[in-house]
């Protein structure tokens, strides 16, 4: 079983954003997709996860390093590999290049949640490919931040109600909408004089169909952070950082 896996991608023009780049949540679309085919190849996909553990896989973290974007039409190399679990958390590094121009470096976290319980399970109780070889470098060097900023009521940004096109298969919002629905704390002035350059989000809880999604905006002296809440409850955090 091979702990790399990475593949050929041709940008096509519904995966661009107002500047001709390579939008954020299909970024984010292209890294869940190829952590989905190469779980397939390791036989620990969701469907086989259910079927051998009743568990299946949430992404709980994820950390991007954007050099640059791809544009229309550009050949990019997606990449990731595994990484040794703990005890409970499983870890997965990506990158995307242009020829051999890193553009993006991706670090995420990764449970197993118990299909009945939705209650985190121990790696030890999953049939996964212990004995395989991982890589041992990793694309962004660091732990993930700690999201435990304050925000208040008078740092509402918008609200959005939660509709059935932002549902996907395990029922609560597809996480690459997350992205977007951040994004939207900014308008396009801002995103085309800023570009993106660190970007950390952390999945906090499910979000469901029918729930009011309250988005905060706050500036910190690490970059500006971002919570979405449905009433009190923390459901999604992100730290952005940009560059002129």
């Amino acid at each position: 079983m091979k702990s790399v896996y990475k593949t050929k991608i041709n940008i096509p023009s519904y995966y661009m954003d107002f500047n001709k780049k390579l939008s954020l949540s299909a970024l984010m679309g292209i890294f869940q997709d190829i952590t989905s085919t190469h779980s397939d190849n390791l036989k620990i996909d969701r469907w086989t996860l259910l079927k051998t553990s009743n568990a299946f896989w949430v992404t709980t973290k994820v950390k991007l390093q954007i050099m640059d974007l791809p544009e229309y039409s550009d050949k990019i190399t997606a990449k990731t590999w595994t990484i040794d679990n703990t005890a409970v958390k499983f870890e997965r590094d990506g990158q995307i290049s242009k020829g051999k121009t890193p553009l993006v470096k991706i670090k995420s976290e990764w449970v197993a949640l118990d299909k009945d319980t939705h209650k985190p399970r121990a790696a030890k109780t999953l049939a996964f490919p212990f004995g395989m070889k991982n890589l041992k470098t990793r694309a962004i060097d660091g732990k993930f931040s700690n999201l435990n900023y304050n925000v208040s009521l008078s740092d509402l940004c918008y609200s959005r109600i939660i509709y059935s096109t932002d549902i996907d298969v395990n029922h609560h919002v597809n996480n690459c909408y997350y992205s977007k629905f951040i994004l939207d704390c900014f308008n396009v002035d801002y995103l085309t004089q800023n570009k993106l350059s660190t970007y950390e989000i952390h999945f906090v809880n499910e979000c469901h169909e029918g729930e009011k999604l309250d988005f905060y905006k706050i500036e910190t002296p690490d970059g500006i952070f971002v919570e979405g809440r449905v009433e009190a409850k923390s459901i999604v955090k992100a730290l952005l950082k940009f560059k002129i």
